[in-house]
């Protein structure tokens, strides 16, 4: 019978964090999962470490060899998945209580949505960071340890994509939140301890940060507010002239003025009411 829920773990060269994030799953009251390990062939103990955990627990697996990246070793995790549900933890994350994913799953109604995600504690912050809308995830990211997937959402939004080294995870986020197609729920749970310092944090994503925009428009569907709407229309036209694109410029402006035009419409009709 296989799991509801499959906790994958990327590594390499985490023998001294990994075994925290292990206990912190090895101790759930929730039982109905397994733990997928993707190493990307780890030069250290990690791997007899995990080696160590298999002899004792059957929920233990993994895999290790040679990846693109910590997307790259998600999206295999996704592919060797046998649970309805998949998450995924940092090798130097934990989960916040020893009855974290009890809480989760046991609602029932929980079950009827295909994301779920609550709150993460980092350093700063007890409690990061609520309930999102569009203009909030234009600004910050939901931390991927705070949001449960089903399987199935991936065969809708397509699996992590790994040009954007640090930042695949909040373009996923993009696609399923703007979706209206797409059930999720928010949580006022904290899932996770995230530590601070990993590569999200090292990593600058540039090719994301030039594209964020784009990806926006893109998936907003109706989703995005009027004013956020315009302004990032704005900001691609401007990007194209700033790198001299200037035919990619034109439609990105065009739309930007009729925006605009709408949007001091809509407010004039409001104050003349």
């Amino acid at each position: 019978m296989n799991p509801l829920l499959t906790i994958i773990i990327p590594t390499y060269n985490s023998e001294n964090t990994v075994k925290n994030a292990i206990d912190s799953i090895l101790s759930q009251t929730f039982k109905e999962y397994e733990i997928l390990i993707i190493d990307n062939q780890s030069r250290d103990e990690t791997i007899p470490l995990v080696q160590q955990y298999m002899l004792n627990y059957n929920s233990v697996r993994y895999i290790s060899e040679k990846d693109n990246g910590i997307y790259d070793a998600m999206n295999k995790g996704i592919s060797l998945a046998k649970g309805e549900w998949v998450y995924f933890l940092g090798s130097d994350d934990r989960l916040f209580g020893k009855d974290t994913i009890e809480e989760i799953f046991s609602n029932k109604d929980n079950l009827l949505v295909q994301v779920l995600y609550g709150n993460v504690s980092r350093p700063g912050h007890e409690k990061y960071d609520g309930e999102f809308d569009p203009e909030k995830l234009y600004g910050q990211n939901i931390c991927h340890q705070a949001i449960f997937f089903k399987k199935s959402l991936f065969e809708i939004t397509g699996k992590f994509t790994i040009k954007y080294k640090s930042a695949a995870d909040w373009e996923h986020n993009i696609k399923w939140f703007l979706n209206p197609g797409i059930k999720k729920k928010y949580m006022d749970v904290i899932v996770a301890y995230h530590a601070a310092g990993g590569f999200s944090y090292l990593y600058k994503d540039e090719a994301f940060k030039q594209d964020k925009e784009k990806l926006f428009l893109k998936y907003g569907r109706g989703m995005i507010p009027a004013g956020l709407k315009t302004a990032l229309l704005k900001i691609v036209a401007y990007k194209a002239y700033a790198n001299r694109e200037y035919l990619n410029m034109i439609p990105y402006l065009t739309k930007y003025f009729i925006c605009k035009f709408k949007l001091k419409i809509k407010n004039d009709s409001k104050t003349t009411k």
